[in-house]
């Protein structure tokens, strides 16, 4: 089983874009195009106080996956609320450049720097913007109250089932839509093996502050499969000293099953703040 491509191919195949937003006007949303260098990037964003709530899609999906969250979150805390379209998904252009990890995150922070909250936000991601947010930690840690990792595919359960040669070696890209979202998939997973290595060998990486919401019912066929993925999971929230949160009943499209969880779990982290 490839596990990342597998994760990709779930959440393209039961994807739908949530719900337009339904915003008091005081809590207005706005999407701009932000030049990040090589291409632009689109982003949404509520403003508010800081620190900001920045949130990742995974493999697959664009920003519109997290819409209903952010309606219910924008009625209950007066925070910053920012999603945005990685490369080549959503409205954001598709660089002519291959893919690269330190490029990607790079492209997020400047894209924040001209919002103006680049630097006070917690970090909110789920599946593969796991390697996305440790990047950003390790690199740009006093930027960030917190992160929030919902379902990660971690480096440690990738070692479990073999390493990113074992999940690389049968990948047929051709599977893949032929259109912008295709195209920006086949980017992605053309440089899983150096984004791996990458995050992989990361001397320092965030944990002062940092919570993982795992589901309850992993979309794996294997005991083995399911065994190593919440001990990945239990592993990552011993590091980040924080008690696991499990998402009752949800598979792993946590943000669409469980949002309530992701809400609560912001609000009270912000309480603390």
């Amino acid at each position: 089983m490839l596990r990342f491509v597998f994760l990709i191919f779930t959440a393209i195949s039961s994807f739908l874009p949530s719900s337009a937003y339904s915003l008091d006007e005081k809590r207005k949303l706005q999407q701009v195009l932000i030049d990040v260098g090589e291409y632009n990037l689109s982003f949404n964003f509520i403003a508010g106080t800081k620190p900001a709530i920045v949130f990742e899609s995974g493999s697959g999906v664009d920003s519109s996956h997290w819409n209903n969250i952010v309606e219910t979150l924008s009625n209950k805390i007066d925070n910053a609320i920012i999603t945005y379209d990685r490369a080549g998904y959503g409205l954001s252009e598709l660089p002519k450049s291959p893919y690269d990890i330190y490029g990607e995150v790079e492209g997020l922070k400047k894209g924040l720097e001209q919002l103006g909250y680049a630097n006070s936000f917690v970090y909110v991601g789920h599946s593969y913007a796991y390697y996305l947010m440790e990047m950003y930690g390790a690199k740009y840690s006093n930027s960030l109250n917190s992160l929030v990792f919902i379902d990660p595919i971690t480096v440690e359960f990738i070692d479990s089932m073999g390493g990113i040669e074992e999940e690389l070696k049968n990948i047929d890209l051709s599977q893949l839509p032929n259109n912008n979202l295709g195209k920006a998939l086949t980017r992605e997973t053309e440089g899983l093996a150096e984004t791996y290595a990458s995050v992989k060998n990361l001397r320092d990486k965030y944990r002062k502050n940092c919570f993982i919401i795992s589901a309850e019912k992993p979309e794996w066929s294997s005991l083995k499969e399911i065994y190593e993925w919440q001990a990945a999971h239990k592993k990552l929230s011993e590091k980040c000293g924080s008690k696991l949160v499990v998402a009752k009943g949800s598979t792993h499209d946590v943000p669409t099953h469980s949002p309530e969880v992701i809400v609560s779990k912001l609000v009270s982290i912000l309480s603390k703040l």
